[in-house]
């Protein structure tokens, strides 16, 4: 009877009520509205999830039996391979032989060639040097030879010269010495003096002394 009373003399509330219980029933609807989308969507997945696996299982039968198909024709390839790969294997080890030998012959050949080849350089430089040993060795006597005729040649001068010298003060001395020089007035050839001696320049010393 209160609560009547009150609803009786409060219409305001019922107004409150009536809001609140309308917000409520549009709260669930909306709930309803997102789980039957949501239901939707994984019921999608589901079935998308489902025909994947099938098809997934499809394919992987298909590989296998063509895998078993592909097996036996592989054992049978991969036979024919195998000899084939021997058979090349045995021709690339007798080609790899063979240039091999040849590597081994073209070596020797170089190195016999470089054998010759540093025999030649050096013989060739025993030879140059004994040339310039021997140019060496004509040029020191070429200079010996130079120095001895050019000592020669300067005795020469000096005995030219010598007697040149000579020549000439014998010439002086003839035209000095004349015959008048050693004639008198009357025509006698005059007396030589003495020429004085070392003993005869001591005697007189002597002399000198005493009388001192």
């Amino acid at each position: 009877l209160k609560e009547g009373e009150l609803k009786i003399q409060d219409p305001n509330v019922q107004k409150v009520s009536n809001m609140v219980e309308s917000q409520r029933y549009a709260r669930l609807q909306h709930l309803l509205d997102k789980s039957s989308i949501f239901s939707k969507l994984l019921l999608k997945k589901m079935e998308d999830q489902m025909e994947a696996n099938k098809k997934e299982s499809l394919r992987k039968k298909r590989v296998r039996k063509r895998k078993n198909g592909d097996d036996k024709t592989k054992d049978k390839s991969t036979e024919i391979s195998n000899s084939q790969d021997v058979s090349t294997n045995i021709k690339m080890t007798r080609s790899k032989s063979k240039k091999r030998k040849a590597d081994e012959e073209n070596c020797q050949s170089t190195e016999t060639s470089n054998s010759q080849d540093v025999s030649k350089k050096n013989t060739n430089i025993k030879m140059t040097r004994s040339k310039s040993k021997k140019r060496k060795a004509d040029d020191e006597s070429c200079q010996s030879t130079e120095t001895s005729n050019s000592q020669d040649v300067s005795k020469k001068n000096t005995n030219i010269k010598m007697t040149r010298s000579k020549s000439k003060k014998r010439k002086a001395d003839e035209e000095s010495y004349q015959l008048s020089d050693f004639m008198d007035s009357e025509g006698k050839l005059k007396k030589r003096p003495r020429l004085e001696t070392s003993s005869s320049i001591q005697g007189k010393n002597k002399d000198a002394d005493k009388i001192k």
